[in-house]
């Protein structure tokens, strides 16, 4: 489950940097 609560605040940051657009 650590992997999954790690996975949703890296997806929030890069959202934020735009980083990860496509992700997001």
């Amino acid at each position: 489950m650590e992997v999954s609560n790690t996975h949703s605040a890296k997806g929030a940051s890069d959202r934020n940097s735009g980083s990860s657009g496509n992700k997001g």
